[in-house]
């Protein structure tokens, strides 16, 4: 019996061809049928791949353990309590007994998280916490973006959570802490942190989109090992600005032929990172028409370029 022959047909994108052949090379792939559902389902369950693995490598992409936390508590149980559970998360977080010094350690340093408890002696976390976001405001600390302010405490009232909020908090969390909702809440503010964009609407879609880079990446290391998944997440940061800058070009030079071209081949790149987002921006600028929509292009081309320097750094921290 004749072996059958695989052959795969990509034109001209080296990131896509490297794709597929790092999937092939690193698959035991013995049946057609295995194959045809590999190709049109690269994600889901094949060869010694499981959903267990594939969550556990995702999982592994969180980098909540780069955050700066301040544990505002004058209670030792409970404080000694929220630190193990953050230390337990990879996170190595500051103690303050009181809000006078949580204002000496923003003042000081910079902050990503607050955990803070609303009563406390000298300052306490409601007047701390008005403090803080007067001085973001007078530009007085040294963060580049607002600290996030989590409320912990065991006034469940509405009455409560309303003083929390006009004070400047930015989440009301009633106590104990509990592990698995703690670390889905930073997991949050990490990702807003992380992908400041410009613009509500586009912040908003980003954010739902980190989630699934974050699987789409677990995945490919799955498929093709930490290594090669590095390597293909280096050549698309090195190759979008070219491609980014030939868009513009096309654009300019009013060529929608070629702006399709260009776009189409860009979407299904972004596609294999999980990048929905982006994505669904090159399939706008494929549906355009030269010139009549120029300006529009452009501006298509300008999201992308944020996207792109807002994700960077992201995939760049997994390339370990």
């Amino acid at each position: 019996m004749v072996k059958p022959h695989i052959v795969v047909t990509v034109k001209s994108e080296n990131t896509q061809w490297r794709y597929w052949f790092l999937i092939f090379s690193n698959s035991n792939i013995t049946k057609k049928s295995t194959l045809m559902k590999f190709a049109f389902e690269p994600s889901k369950d094949h060869s010694n791949s499981s959903k267990e693995t594939i969550a556990a490598n995702a999982q592994n992409i969180y980098s909540i353990s780069s955050l700066k936390v301040i544990v505002a508590e004058d209670h030792n149980a409970n404080s000694v309590y929220i630190v193990k559970l953050l230390q337990n998360l990879g996170i190595a977080p500051e103690v303050a007994k009181d809000g006078f010094e949580v204002l000496e350690r923003v003042r000081c340093a910079p902050c990503d998280v607050i955990l803070m408890d609303c009563h406390m002696p000298q300052v306490d976390g409601l007047e701390a916490t008005r403090t803080i976001r007067h001085w973001e405001k007078e530009g007085k600390l040294p963060n580049k973006h607002p600290i996030y302010i989590m409320a912990v405490t065991a006034n469940i009232l509405d009455s409560g959570k309303d003083e929390c909020f006009q004070a400047g908090m930015d989440q009301f969390t009633s106590k104990p802490l509990l592990k698995n909702k703690l670390k889905a809440d930073l997991i949050n503010i990490w990702g807003r942190q992380a992908l400041p964009l410009s613009g509500e609407t586009m912040a908003l879609e980003w954010h739902k989109n980190i989630h699934k880079i974050f699987i789409r990446l677990g995945s490919l290391r799955t498929d093709i090992g930490d290594k090669d998944t590095a390597e293909l997440i280096q050549d698309w940061i090195d190759a979008t600005p070219l491609r980014l800058t030939q868009l513009e070009e096309t654009i300019e030079n009013q060529s929608t032929e070629e702006m399709y071209r260009l776009a189409h081949s860009y979407k299904s790149i972004c596609q294999i990172y999980g990048m929905t987002l982006m994505a669904s921006l090159c399939a706008k600028l494929e549906s355009q028409s030269l010139p009549s929509q120029q300006a529009e292009s452009h501006l298509i081309v300008k999201q992308l370029k944020e996207l792109f320097n807002a994700v960077k750094p992201l995939l760049k921290s997994q390339m370990h």
